[in-house]
Parts: structure tokens; sequence; C-alpha cells
């Protein structure tokens, strides 16, 4: 946790041994002037400094570096061992190395507060891209980690009606003098100032759950542009099968519907809008904002030319093509032969097209479901069903055949 209270008697014994220790500057605060120390948070730096001490000395040398917390709960441990074991390979590093857990601030501040953690849903608010909106809205118990900018995100939970529903405590500077613990609703938790080195515990009564999928179209900032209705986007999701840190594409994204619950589904990974209409950039950004999500990149341009230098996609939805189908589904094989890909037709043109590139050697496990779906509406003191347009939905993985750019699809 930081403070040397909270060292475990092996770890205290090890730090004694070392006759070097490395760390971040608040980690080696305790030893400073007492001991000779190395500070740096950078991996390259603190590999390089182990090689060269031990090369000029030998494998007795003890060297001990400090990390804030848990070393499997968002640490730079893992990072270290990685370029260690680059540096030495596999065997000598498993050889050479020993990590030692400390406690994580997750333990901690539950064991503070008097809370289990065992069904508690964790989110990393620093230096990475995920919301903490999706997490609290959907599961009962929220754990977040803070890069510095709690007060923000409590304020934005608040402004999106949970701010007398949720409750919760923020942890500031956990074990050590100074350490403040400060319980309140999100609304009164976002009036406060918070340390940098603070974390959150937050409560909802009443979750949502953790499917979000076939969001209410109402939810949508809506324009001209068209949308993937709610039915047939629950059944897009579906099939698409998204994972926690996947990369994405919504090819031809239009309001940014399907984007917006990729990146739900997605809360580790990335989303990449593409588009070419003006309006349906401008609605995909106001739409990511109304959802603070971000974790979208909303990419200008036509497939298949603004998919070439995007990173390799795990899953793939096209919605609309431009009559490239062809083009865009040979890039995609390109970039990863194993694609989840899920393509909607409404022409019977294009449902022929994607019939013939689907229903090949180049994918496997392929289905087609067509969709029609009626709503009901309130005629006097009756109902009526309103048609909306048939939808086919296709969905394949591709079998890993490789395909070449100028390969015939």
């Amino acid at each position: 946790m930081g403070a040397p209270e909270n060292l475990t008697t092996e770890a205290a014994r090890k730090i004694e041994e070392a006759v070097l220790l490395i760390g971040a500057a608040r980690m080696l605060a305790p030893y400073r002037g007492q001991r000779e120390c190395f500070v740096s948070y950078k991996t390259e730096e603190i590999a390089d400094c182990i090689v060269q001490r031990i090369e000029i000395a030998d494998e007795s040398l003890v060297i001990a570096v400090l990390m804030s917390g848990d070393s499997g709960f968002y640490s730079g441990t893992g990072r270290l061992l990685e370029a260690l074991q680059s540096i030495w390979g596999r065997e000598q590093a498993a050889r050479r190395v020993t990590v030692l857990p400390g406690i994580s601030s997750l333990s901690y501040f539950s064991a503070r507060i008097g809370k289990p953690w065992e069904d508690t849903a964790i989110v990393n608010l620093h230096g990475t891209r995920e919301s903490l909106w999706p997490a609290v809205l959907s599961q009962e118990r929220v754990f977040a980690i803070s890069g510095g900018n709690m007060q923000e995100h409590l304020k934005q939970l608040a402004e999106r009606g949970l701010g007398e529903s949720v409750h919760g405590y923020v942890g500031e500077r956990l074990s050590y003098p100074e350490e403040k613990i400060t319980y309140g609703s999100v609304t009164k938790l976002a009036q406060g100032m918070y340390d940098g080195l603070s974390v959150l515990y937050l409560e909802n009564p009443q979750p949502a759950g953790g499917n979000l999928f076939g969001l209410p179209d109402a939810s949508f900032i809506r324009g001209k542009v068209p949308m993937t209705k709610a039915e047939v986007r629950a059944v897009v999701m579906s099939k698409l099968r998204i994972r926690a840190g996947d990369v994405v594409y919504d090819v031809g994204a239009g309001t940014g519907s399907v984007s917006v619950e990729m990146a739900l589904a997605a809360p580790k990974g990335m989303v990449y809008a593409i588009d070419s209409h003006e309006e349906a950039i401008n609605l995909c950004k106001l739409n990511m904002e109304r959802f603070s999500l971000h974790n979208i990149e909303i990419v200008k341009g036509t497939a298949p030319e603004a998919l070439r230098n995007l990173p390799t996609p795990d899953a793939v939805f096209i919605g609309g093509s431009k009559g490239h189908l062809e083009e865009i589904v040979e890039i995609l094989l390109q970039k990863n032969p194993l694609v989840r890909l899920v393509i909607n037709t409404v022409t019977a043109e294009n449902t022929n097209r994607a019939f013939a590139l689907l229903d090949s050697d180049r994918f496997q496990n392929m289905e087609a479901v067509q969709m029609q779906v009626n709503r009901a509406h309130r005629v006097g003191k009756s109902h009526m069903m309103t048609a909306e347009n048939p939808v086919m939905v296709f969905a394949a993985r591709g079998s890993g055949c490789v395909v070449r750019e100028g390969d015939q699809v």
C-alpha cells in the first residue's frame, strides 16, 4: 500500500537484505538516506539498472523493486517480468526473480469500510479508456481506481441520474497517516476534491444488469442518418460475441448506436466507428459523449480504404458498405483470417452478395437470420402493428485461410 507497516514479514526481510532498492519516489521515501536507492517507475530503466548491477556483481546480489499494492493488481510487476524475460529468457528469469505480493488497494479498502469484494466489479480509471458510468449502471457493487480525476467521474454519474440512488465511499492516501475516507451519495461525493491517490467504492441498489444489448432507440440522439433499431441491435450484438478486451469495427456507423453497445461490451478494448457522412460523424460523437464512453475512435472515411491503417480487429459489424462489400471482407480477412463478422443487408442484391461471400471455405459457422420487427402503436382505444423494414443478419467466423491482397474473394 505504501506505508511500511503494511509490508509482509517476508517482503520486509528481503528489503533489509537488498543492496539496492528501486521504485517510484513515494515507495522509496521511507528508505531514502539510509539505503542505496534508484528512483524510477519506468520498466525499461528498472530492467536496465538490474541487469547492469548484476553483470558487474554476481547472481547472489539481492535487488528489491518496490511496487505499490498487490503484484497482480494493476501493478507494473507484469511489465517488468516481461522485460527481464526478454533479456534473460523465461527460464533464467524464473530462477532469478521472486515476486512477493503485497496488499491491494481493493483488499485494504474493503476491510476499512467493512464490505466484501468477491462480487465487486473492478474499473481502472488510471491511464485507460474505461468508463465508470456503464459499470455503475449495470453492477450492484463497483470498485474504481482513480487517475486523479475522481470528481469528474462522480459528476458524470450525477448528471446521468445516479446522484441520489447510488451511495459509496472515497478513500484517499490509503495506509498513510493522512488517510481519509468519505461516505455519501454520488451527489455529495461529487462536491468534494480528492487526492490523486484515491479509490472509490459504489453501491447501486437497482442495477440494470450486465446485458445492455438492445438499448431503447430513444436513448440515442437521432438525426436523418439511418439507425440500427433496438431489436436488430440486440441480435447483432449476440452474434458478434464481443469480449471485454476486443478490438471492434463498426463499418457504416450511422448514429453510432451499434458503436455504443460495442463499447459497453468491450470496456477494456477499442471500437472504431467508420463513416463518411459529416452528420453521421457528429451524431457518433454526441452519442459517445452521451454515454461517457472513451473507448470509441471515430474514423471519417469510406471502407475499405479507411480500414487499412486500423489495428487488427477481433470482431466487425458491417451495417453499410456503399457497394464495396467484397473489398471490405477481403481486407478484413487479410487483417485477421479468424475475424468474427456480422453483416446486415436490406436489399435483395446485397443479401445475395453476403450469401456468396460467407458461404465459402473462407468462413465457418455461417448463420443467416431474417428479422421482421413490428411495433405496436395506439389508434384510439386499440393498438395496431406497424412494420419495420425486414433485415437479414449474417454471422460467420473466418476459417483461418490466409488471404493475400489481389486474391479473388
